[in-house]
């Protein structure tokens, strides 16, 4: 059984479950399905609802380091300390491990404006359409 795939909360006398835990749950003698029988043993009054994972997550389509790089780049220039920093961070995240997801947390922290920014989506689909034009040009 995996960790916080099920929680109370006391306040509004429910019971939260993963749909993966529930799943599992539903098979007779299952570790997840002794648990919530325990679980509803001790609390036979409370609700028993389903938790949603993804409820507040912001999701970043094909946002790649490469990408966060040339974000920076374009907000605050090629020569910039900004820039300097996010290469740095990107050396240490390589140095450390699982370098994406700590690099995409520094670039969210630091751009939390970046899912909004209008320049930026029109300067991108101004660079997508220039490969486009060169590449049927070069045909």
């Amino acid at each position: 059984m995996k960790r916080n795939s099920c929680f109370i909360d006391h306040t509004q006398q429910t019971i939260f479950c993963t749909s993966e835990f529930m799943k599992c749950a539903g098979i007779w003698g299952t570790e997840e399905y002794n648990h919530l029988l325990m679980v509803r043993r001790d609390l036979p009054t409370y609700r028993l609802e389903k938790k949603n994972v993804s409820e507040n997550k912001k999701v970043y389509k094909k946002l790649t380091i490469e990408r966060m790089r040339s974000y920076v780049e374009f907000k605050e220039g090629a020569d910039s300390d900004a820039l300097k920093k996010f290469d740095k961070v990107c050396k240490e995240a390589k140095i450390r491990g699982h370098a994406y997801p700590r690099v995409k947390s520094w670039f969210i922290n630091q751009y939390k404006d970046y899912a909004n920014d209008p320049t930026w989506d029109s300067n991108n689909e101004n660079e997508v359409e220039a490969e486009n034009n060169t590449d049927n040009s070069a045909a």
